[in-house]
């Protein structure tokens, strides 16, 4: 038996009742039965793609709300400091919220995301992504951007992170990972 397949796909099952479970609030009826109703107020992820993998960066684009939003999930492989962490200046610091390792997830959208729904839902995402990373000595950040047209995946990804797509040998983009950039 394959068990890392089947670990995968539990995981998407896992993913897709949270999502459901997201979607609607369950509650005990006046017969001691179950119902639910549906929720309006939520954010929910109707597709997701990834569209690079390297070794240090992931890129995948998120629907939510019939909007595209692209997450850039960047394993920095650091010790996390105090400024990664974007602390309200007078809030006390603990030496032990510094991990050993500091993952930056990056969304872009085109336009100022204003619902907090929708980030909770995209941060919700980004923590699913990165489930298989041992958290305990692991920081994950979610920082918030807008970048004017995300179909030009290629100029983003050169301008924010160095990576020129157009420079990949055709050959490493034919594997589930694109290897080091």
């Amino acid at each position: 038996m394959n068990y890392g397949l089947l670990a995968v796909v539990m995981h998407r099952i896992e993913m897709i009742m949270c999502f459901y479970m997201n979607l609607c609030v369950f509650k005990v009826n006046d017969q001691m039965g179950w119902e639910y109703q549906r929720r309006d107020v939520v954010a929910i992820v109707e597709y997701f793609e990834r569209k690079f993998r390297f070794t240090h960066v992931e890129v995948w684009d998120v629907r939510v709300k019939g909007q595209i939003y692209r997450l850039v999930l960047k394993d920095e492989k650091r010790k996390t400091t105090f400024d990664d962490l974007r602390y309200p200046p007078n809030f006390k610091k603990d030496p032990d919220d510094l991990r050993d390792n500091f993952v930056k997830v990056d969304v872009y959208s085109e336009k100022l995301i204003l619902e907090a729904t929708i980030k909770t839902c995209l941060s919700e995402f980004a923590e699913q992504c990165t489930d298989h990373i041992a958290l305990a000595h692991c920081n994950i950040v979610v920082e918030f951007y807008v970048f004017p047209n995300l179909d030009e995946v290629e100029l983003l990804l050169n301008e924010r992170y160095g990576i020129d797509i157009n420079a990949i040998p055709l050959r490493r983009l034919q594997h589930l990972n694109q290897g080091d950039y």
